[in-house]
C-alpha cells in the first residue's frame, strides 16, 4: 500500500515537468525494487529517458563504486610537510617491471642525483606492481618531482595500453594505502589535495 502512495504521489509531483516525472519515479524505482509500483515507476523512466534495465543497473554500480571510492580518498590526511614518495603502480601481469626501474634509475640520476633517491620494485596486491622512489622531503619537493617525470614521453611510451596511475604520497598516507590496498581512493585524494589528475 505504501508502494501505491508513493507511486501516485510521484505522479502528482511529475505533472510539473517531464524532468520532474522522471525525477520521482527514479525514486518511487529505487525506493521499492520489487513491487509493481517499483517496476512501473522504472518502465516511465526507461520510456522518457531510453535508458532499459540494464543501463539503469550499470548506472546504479557505477554510483555505488564512486561513493566507495569517495569514502576511502577520506582515509587520507594532508600531510604535506611530511616525506614523500613517488608511486608508480601498473598491471601486475606486465613485464615490464625492470625497464620502469632502470628507467627511473636513469631518471633520478640525469635530473635528481643530488638527491639521493631510492627506486624500489614491489608488489601492491595481485592486481598491482608498484614502483616507489623515496625519499622527498616534502609534499612540494614531491611534486617537482612528479611533474619532471609525468613531462617525459618514455614513461608513456613503457606503459602504453595499459591501465596504470601515478602519484607523490606522505608516508603516513602510505601506510594507510599499502594496508587498504584500494589506490583509485588515493588518486581521487591525490587529485583534490595536489590540484592536478594522476591517471594516464
Amino acid at each position: 500500500l505504501e508502494a501505491k502512495f508513493a507511486f501516485l504521489y510521484a505522479m502528482a509531483r511529475g505533472q510539473q515537468s517531464e524532468a520532474r516525472l522522471v525525477e520521482e519515479m527514479r525514486k518511487v524505482g529505487d525506493q521499492y525494487t520489487f513491487t509493481e509500483e517499483g517496476k512501473e515507476a522504472r518502465s516511465i523512466v526507461a520510456f522518457y529517458t531510453g535508458e532499459t534495465e540494464e543501463v539503469a543497473e550499470q548506472k546504479e554500480e557505477s554510483d555505488s563504486v564512486a561513493l566507495y571510492l569517495a569514502a576511502e580518498a577520506k582515509k587520507f590526511t594532508s600531510s604535506k610537510k611530511d616525506a614523500h614518495f613517488y608511486i608508480l603502480l601498473f598491471p601486475a601481469e606486465s613485464g615490464k617491471a625492470n625497464e620502469l626501474s632502470n628507467f627511473i634509475s636513469d631518471f633520478n640520476k640525469q635530473y635528481f642525483s643530488l638527491d639521493n633517491l631510492n627506486v624500489r620494485g614491489l608488489f601492491l596486491d595481485q592486481e598491482y606492481q608498484m614502483i616507489s622512489v623515496r625519499t622527498l622531503n616534502n609534499g612540494d619537493k614531491g611534486m617537482t618531482y612528479f611533474n619532471a617525470l609525468a613531462k617525459e614521453p618514455d614513461l608513456e611510451r613503457l606503459l602504453v595500453g595499459r591501465d596504470w596511475m601515478h602519484f607523490v604520497i606522505s608516508q603516513p598516507n602510505f601506510a594507510i594505502l599499502f594496508q587498504n590496498k584500494v589506490p583509485e581512493g588515493y588518486k581521487l585524494f591525490f587529485e583534490e589535495e595536489y590540484g592536478l589528475k594522476s591517471g594516464s
